[in-house]
């Protein structure tokens, strides 16, 4: 349900945004699995969604993000404020993140 909700973010900002280059980061290797894969293969449930995700975002702009890595996950896995305030992934986001082609960032309308 999460990587719908992003998938359907994602379309609603492309159409203001269309030249926006797109990373999606799920932290479920288990809903990438399903991103990944043919919709028909699961039950209704998951293929309806799957299926919504595959029309609004290309699949290859999908990967994982180590839920440790993940600074969603900081407050739900028991970081207390105080640890939070100095927390680098909290503020900054995983390493990785800065290394990659950050042209993106900046959207512009056209």
């Amino acid at each position: 349900m999460a990587a719908l909700s992003g998938a359907r973010l994602i379309a609603s900002i492309q159409e203001h945004f269309a030249n926006a280059k797109v990373y999606m980061r799920t932290d479920s290797k288990i809903a990438l699995h399903w991103i990944k894969n043919n919709p028909c293969r699961w039950k209704t449930f998951v293929q309806n969604r799957v299926a919504e995700i595959e029309e609004k975002t290309s699949l290859e702009v999908w990967d994982h993000c180590p839920g440790c890595e993940n600074p969603a996950d900081k407050i739900t896995r028991g970081l207390s404020v105080k640890n939070l305030v100095n927390d680098e992934v909290w503020w900054h986001g995983p390493p990785w993140l800065i290394q990659q082609d950050t042209s993106c960032v900046i959207l512009r309308r056209q």
